[in-house]
């Protein structure tokens, strides 16, 4: 029984009053929480509120809905896979960076918002140069870099062209052309991409 399962429990069967002066504009609210045995359940509670996972009346739903109970590939199984991958340990003052990228990237990777895009690509490599440019083994540096991509489902190919597309256009720009650019004036992908993010009130990075 999960913390939020009691939660819910506790909410449903806790009187408000404190919240509500007038208990005459509570008018008689019941749920039926306990299931044909009489024993609460996650679904009896579930069925009680008439709760369908993406079936909401919200544009959020509308948009990803279809993915209710669609099976998404845990942190557990990421790190599985990029350990899999690697085929080796990774050096032990690197393990907890390491650790914690693969997870981030997976759950910001495994989330239905999130979009790929060259900038997202830019920056993720960016940050793998960082963190593994004194890396003792320069070629073993390489391989966790491909293991994480494999890891998390991303084509390590398309991102590094669209990651070299971001820095190819950034060669020679002031200051103020890529502000422009992330304002989203101008015709440039770094303006394209902008102008998609401020769309799409769904979009997010991480």
């Amino acid at each position: 029984m999960n913390f939020r399962y009691i939660a819910l429990v506790m909410a449903l069967a806790t009187p408000a009053n404190a919240f509500v002066p007038n208990p005459a504009i509570r008018s008689g609210l019941k749920l039926n929480v306990a299931s044909e045995s009489g024993e609460i359940t996650e679904e009896s509670i579930m069925k009680s509120l008439n709760y369908e996972p993406g079936k909401a009346k919200t544009e959020f739903a509308n948009k990803f809905g279809h993915l209710a109970g669609k099976e998404v590939k845990t942190v557990g199984e990421a790190f599985a896979d990029f350990t899999a991958e690697l085929g080796f340990s990774v050096n032990a003052l690197y393990k907890n960076s390491i650790t914690d990228l693969v997870g981030t990237t997976h759950l910001i990777v495994a989330n239905a918002r999130f979009q790929k895009d060259p900038i997202w690509s830019a920056g993720l490599l960016l940050s793998l140069d960082l963190l593994l440019k004194n890396y003792p083994e320069k070629d073993v540096g390489e391989e966790i870099a491909s293991a994480l991509f494999k890891a998390i489902g991303l084509d390590e190919a398309e991102v590094r062209a669209e990651a070299k597309q971001v820095s190819d256009w950034a060669e020679g720009k002031t200051k103020e052309d890529i502000e422009a650019a992330l304002s989203g004036e101008g015709d440039n992908l770094i303006a394209d991409t902008a102008r998609a993010a401020k769309s799409d009130e769904f979009w997010m990075y991480s």
